[in-house]
């Protein structure tokens, strides 16, 4: 006999009764048995990242990456979030650039903790608000922990980059033209 426990069951012991009838040489025979299975608690968890690093424009918020937690296990578990620098860069040099558990139009972004269900998927939104300098390679080392959870912790590392990009002129009216020299190269 076979039996498979489903993912995400809750941990537990769990009874079940087997009846097996059998008829042999006219008679009829039947026996039941009892049968309990332990499931045990399972805390596991995987995530999922982005490979690439951002680039953002001057005083451009955005988001920086999305990490997906899976609940694989069977027990809910309740993860604190922790970010350090990383990199040529450190977001702390340039203020306001990044701030934890930030509420951004009802989201909660760069979250200090999270709680993950069994079978569940959740997104951790990473994000910049923005800075009027560039920087390159700006670092955030970004360490997701809970003790009793496989894996116990794990770290996270993502880039990304503040780029100054010159202003792109199309067109330039000039609405009181006296005085003006037209035609004329500015150095």
């Amino acid at each position: 006999m076979y039996t498979a426990v489903p993912s995400g069951t809750t941990p537990g012991n769990y009874t079940f009764y087997v009846t097996m009838n059998s008829t042999s040489y006219g008679a009829e025979r039947g026996k039941t048995s009892n049968i309990t299975i332990t499931v045990l608690e399972d805390r596991s968890w995987t995530y999922m990242r982005p490979l690439n690093t951002s680039s953002f424009e001057l005083n451009t918020p955005g988001i920086v990456g999305i990490i997906t937690l899976n609940g694989s296990g069977n027990t809910e578990t309740n993860f604190t979030i922790s970010y350090t620098n990383w990199s040529d860069s450190n977001y702390s040099d340039y203020s306001g650039l990044f701030n934890e558990s930030q509420n951004n139009s009802g989201t909660i972004v760069n979250p200090k903790s999270v709680i993950l269900a069994p079978n569940e998927l959740k997104n951790i939104t990473i994000y910049q608000n923005g800075y009027f300098q560039g920087a390159g390679n700006i670092g955030i080392n970004i360490t997701i922990t809970n003790s009793s959870a496989l894996p116990a912790t794990q770290s996270i590392l993502m880039l990304f980059n503040l780029t100054e990009t010159p202003p792109n002129i199309t067109a330039i009216t000039f609405f009181n033209a006296s005085g003006v020299e037209l035609n004329k190269t500015i150095e």
